[in-house]
């Protein structure tokens, strides 16, 4: 019997020698066939509304009824060569609206599109098809003068990807193109997967990925989600993704589009069986007892495609599982079988596409009728969760702007005061900042400070005393009997910004005293600093009078229905990385920048054996806290959080945010504010509760792998002051990232290999005391940045830090 996909993985070339073709093809026989009818033979229950009305393309509806567990077939088998020529005749229709619109686009917002494309590109296509479309975007980059662009198509149909590619080339040799101006072509014969885990990551960038036609409708939100998200890991900082998508149009013309008169879209639905008959080798589905059913379902805002039995049949599938050589499956009438989804875009969803996956929505173009989306995604150090590579200048204006409004005059009214105990006043970090960042760049670049000189010696380091014993505390610059005037500093901080910005004019211009990844590291490290004191100093103002909110205060004044306990999700166990591979040694030596730089507590990777264990879906709530202090006899005034407060119209507890205290219910939703021994008292409540030890705060490792499992599954994330406090859980979203950071039971402590850091000696060092546990995750205050990927720490007694938590247990299985 054929494979599903078969097996090669070489290089070829095309007859002619001009086209080079990469085979990335990995099947491997028996496993594919048994993944192709997988859901056939042993459907999932069906977790949607068993009844759904769906729109026809005659205005009328009618009422889908799927059974208990719904048969189903990939979408894959409609692009053999056979169907790929239907769906070409399908493009022409007038009333399959999309390809028209996307030519629309294409025709009159090209100088536009290609504006964004630099010269030396890679331009890959995803499912390319017949390529029509993409020869208007190639013939643009020719005439607009572009040079050194590369083409590179990826398809599965290997046929029809020469042919295609072939007339791209011979209709580039009629126009006689400049030599300059010429277009590099390869094939790529593969899926997606396949060429994600081979070839894509070796192609050089700049790289510009075009996925056209809405085939990400193909995909369920949640997998379009994952497999953008994929598809950006091998993107560089600044690469493009364009993506077509359709909106969520009239129901009718969406129904019309793929329910044509001359029953072309039936056509090529069927073909999808006759695909299956001509791998399997044998007439497995007869055609003449299948229907194409389809219609949109305008509440999902997904047009949904089944093959109905017109009778009772038995279907015979060969070799599904090992050792068994047939496997009959009993339809019955009407049954259906479901073998495609075309999803349509809000705008909202559109952006949400993009952040789930890390990609910021740069540009987006639409059609004259306004029925379809062009949108132009890009990988950004800002924009993606946890991504450290050297930031941008832009990613600098964006980090300076949240700083100065952090600390404006307009927000701080008296720069003298002390936010909280133990800390120097705000004048202290408004010079803290800039000091530090020249510091580090004279460090790293080997050149002198900016005058003032003295700031090194009372700006460098502030005071990090022990909570419990603050007659403890580490080595800090010194306290000068008069702050300098606030105005000194901010001109200064000025010109600390504008040797930054000298700093990238010097790259561009090749001129750099010091190898490039010691530049990145410095910048690195200097903005990242700034962006972890915007954090604490918004923690220190929370808890300070001597504030202005910078926004409009939301509308908080509704209290919110109540959530359900958390539920408890099983993580597989397994070898887990912690940290990665980054010294600061590899800097002098090493001409690359790394995947990504790091802290000298983060260095070398390490790697944990985990057994299976079960984690809550979100973390511990105000009101859910709130009630604990409630049972206790008396409540020690150690266990009442710093984020609560007595409001003032009454004595219930409030929760303390940058607009003032509002009351505990209106934010009985969102995560509670807590250090670590409160934490842990919470913890043995619910112990004794559930009458279970073994529940306990998740260490390092095991926060790490939940987070492996499901940082794309979850919505955008409550970060980067998207909303300027916490937000509401919820009981059936899995919360990973966002709204606070989250305790873990490892403490800060020197690992083996660790090397302690030149530039910045004393960043973990200096907390080695047994005092100090590693938070992971991030908060509303966080840059996207440092999200899911910065290994933070805070003392257990340090009260004020956004930091939540959430509990572990023992597996059950």
């Amino acid at each position: 019997m054929e494979a599903y996909v078969n097996a090669c993985a070489v290089e070829t070339s095309a007859p002619d020698n001009s086209l080079v073709l990469y085979d990335v093809r990995d099947g491997v026989g028996q496993t594919s066939n048994d993944q192709l009818f997988a859901k056939f033979v042993d459907p999932p229950v069906t977790t949607e509304p068993r009844e759904v009305e769906l729109h026809q393309s005659d205005g009328s509806t009618f009422v889908r009824s799927l059974p208990a567990k719904l048969r189903s077939l990939p979408t894959e088998i409609l692009y053999d060569s056979n169907g790929l020529t239907i769906f070409d005749e399908i493009t022409d229709l007038e009333e399959y609206y999309l390809t028209a619109c996307e030519k629309d686009i294409l025709m009159n917002q090209m100088a536009s599109i290609i504006s964004h494309i630099p010269d030396g590109a890679s331009v890959i296509e995803l499912g390319c098809g017949s390529m029509a479309k993409t020869a208007i975007i190639l013939d643009h980059l020719r005439v607009t003068g572009k040079q050194g662009i590369s083409f590179y198509a990826l398809d599965i149909e290997e046929g029809f990807l020469k042919m295609s590619l072939s007339a791209l080339m011979q209709d580039e040799l009629k126009k006689e193109v400049a030599t300059e101006n010429a277009i590099k072509y390869a094939g790529i014969i593969g899926s997606y997967d396949q060429a994600l885990t081979s070839i894509l990551r070796e192609i050089k960038g700049p790289r510009v990925i075009l996925w056209l036609g809405s085939s990400i409708g193909n995909y369920t939100r949640e997998e379009a989600e994952d497999l953008v998200g994929r598809f950006q890991t091998v993107l560089d900082v600044g690469d493009l993704f364009l993506i077509g998508i359709d909106k969520r149009n009239d129901p009718v013309k969406v129904a019309r589009a793929y329910n044509d008169d001359q029953g072309v879209s039936a056509k090529f639905g069927l073909n999808g069986l006759n695909h299956i008959n001509e791998l399997v080798g044998s007439v497995t589905f007869p055609l003449e007892k299948f229907a194409y059913c389809a219609g949109y379902n305008a509440s999902e805002g997904r047009h949904e495609a089944y093959y109905r039995s017109l009778a009772d049949q038995t279907i015979t599938i060969p070799i599904v599982h090992k050792g068994a050589d047939l496997h009959k499956v009993a339809l019955k009438k009407d049954e259906l079988i479901r073998y495609e989804f075309s999803y349509k875009y809000s705008m909202e969803e559109v952006h949400h596409l993009g952040t789930s996956a890390g990609l910021s929505l740069r540009d987006q173009w639409t059609d004259s009728k306004e029925m379809y989306r062009l949108c132009l995604f890009q990988k950004g150090v800002s924009q993606s969760l946890g991504v450290a590579q050297m930031p941008t200048i832009q990613d600098w204006e964006e980090v300076w702007s949240q700083w100065d409004c952090v600390t404006s005059p307009s927000m701080i009214k008296d720069f003298t005061a002390k936010p909280i105990d133990l800390r120097h006043p705000f004048i202290f970090y408004v010079g803290h900042i800039p000091t530090f960042c020249d510091i580090l760049l004279c460090r790293g670049l080997k050149e002198k400070l900016l005058p003032p000189e003295y700031y090194k010696d009372i700006f460098e380091r502030g005071m990090d005393p022990d909570v419990e014993d603050p007659s403890v505390c580490h080595p800090h610059s010194e306290v000068p009997d008069k702050w300098p005037e606030l105005d000194e500093i901010l001109e200064y901080k000025q010109r600390v910004r504008q040797r930054v910005r000298q700093i990238y004019q010097s790259m561009d211009a090749g001129a750099l005293s010091v190898p490039l990844r010691r530049v990145g590291r410095v910048l690195h490290m200097a903005m990242e600093h700034e962006i972890m004191h915007t954090e604490t100093l918004l923690y220190m103002l929370v808890q300070s009078h001597q504030i202005t909110p910078p926004v409009e205060k939301p509308s908080l004044d509704e209290i919110p229905a109540g959530i359900a306990a958390p539920r408890w999700l099983m993580v597989k166990g397994g070898e887990v990385a912690i940290g990665l591979e980054d010294s600061e040694a590899s800097d002098l030596v090493e001409p690359q920048l790394p995947a990504s730089f790091g802290w000298d507590n983060e260095s070398p990777m390490r790697y944990m054996n985990l057994p299976s264990f079960e984690i809550q879906h979100r973390p511990v709530t105000n009101l859910e806290y709130l009630l604990f202090m409630k049972l206790l006899p008396a409540v020690p005034e150690e266990l009442i959080p710093s984020s609560f407060a007595k409001c003032e119209e009454s004595e219930m507890y409030g929760v303390k945010t940058i607009f003032g205290v509002i009351p505990v219910m209106q934010a009985r939703n969102w995560p509670v504010s807590l250090n670590y021994h409160q934490a842990t008292a919470y913890m043995k409540h619910l112990q004794a509760l559930h009458k279970d030890d073994s529940i306990h705060i998740p260490s390092e490792s095991e926060l790490v792998q939940f987070y492996n499992a499901h940082r794309f599954m979850t919505s955008k994330p409550n970060a980067g002051f998207q909303n300027w406090f916490p937000v509401s859980l919820s009981n059936e979203e899995v919360h990973v990232f966002g709204s606070l950071w989250e305790w873990t039971s490892t403490e800060l402590e020197m690992h083996p290999g660790y090397v302690e850091s030149e530039l910045y000696p004393g960043y973990s060092s200096d907390f080695f005391d047994s005092k100090h546990n590693v938070v992971k995750g991030g908060s509303w205050a966080t840059h996207r940045r440092l999200v899911g990927r910065l290994r933070n720490f805070y003392q257990r007694s340090y009260p004020f830090a956004f930091i939540g938590v959430r509990f572990a247990r023992c597996s059950s299985n």
